[in-house]
């Protein structure tokens, strides 16, 4: 279904699309709803000779060459409507290539294939920030954990075991100690793990090949 459209807008919001009968043609871009392939707009055409002007609703067919009169309206100089009819079964009217609603119907067309590429961006970027928002809520729900194989005071001792480790493979890194903290230690940890059952096995296994005292902890 279409949503109700105002008859009745403030001059600076028309945009002139062209002339009919030495009158100006504008079209109030606000107005313009499509549903699929179907555009609805309002057009404006002022009187040169008085300051009445009318109003139509158009519906147009942007796959095809014709339009629909939904409803014209007659308003005053002050915006007053003077008189308001709607066809009891609007029909579909050809539109000439090149004509007046040739031009409307292009404009109207140009701007819905604009909303549809707008809502389909738009559409795009929140499934980006969707996406980013449950990965980054996972990770924080995720609990990381590491193995850590020793802790030091001395950062030369800390420095020794991580290299050693890592020239068997094991990808151990140094955990510095946080600023201002009362004791001073540096951790030498290998892995991070999601799995607490992996973080085990590998604790395990340093455990009795390496012969160090393990214990697995949060990074």
């Amino acid at each position: 279904m279409f949503s109700c459209v105002t008859l009745y807008a403030a001059e600076d919001i028309w945009v002139y699309i062209s002339e009919k009968d030495h009158n100006l043609l504008f079209i109030d871009p606000d107005t313009i709803i499509c549903r699929e392939y179907i555009c609805r707009a309002l057009v404006k055409l002022p009187s040169k000779e008085q300051e009445e002007y009318v109003t139509t609703l158009y519906e147009y067919d942007c796959t095809g060459m014709q339009h629909k009169i939904l409803e014209t309206t007659k308003f005053d100089s002050y915006g007053n409507v003077i008189e308001r009819s709607s066809p009891t079964k609007p029909e579909w009217i050809g539109i000439v290539p090149g004509s007046i609603h040739g031009e409307l119907r292009s404009f109207v067309c140009r701007r819905a294939g604009l909303q549809k590429k707008e809502r389909s961006m738009s559409k795009k970027d929140n499934e980006e920030t969707d996406s980013k928002q449950l990965l980054k809520q996972n990770m924080k729900n995720s609990v990381i954990t590491t193995v850590q194989v020793g802790a030091f005071g001395n950062f030369s001792n800390a420095e020794t075991l991580a290299i050693k480790l890592h020239k068997k493979g094991y990808k151990a890194y140094i955990v510095y100690p946080a600023s201002g903290g009362e004791k001073i230690l540096y951790r030498v940890c290998v892995g991070h793990f999601t799995a607490k059952k992996k973080a085990k096995i590998l604790s395990e296994q340093i455990r009795k090949v390496e012969d160090l005292e393990t214990f697995i902890t949060k990074r």
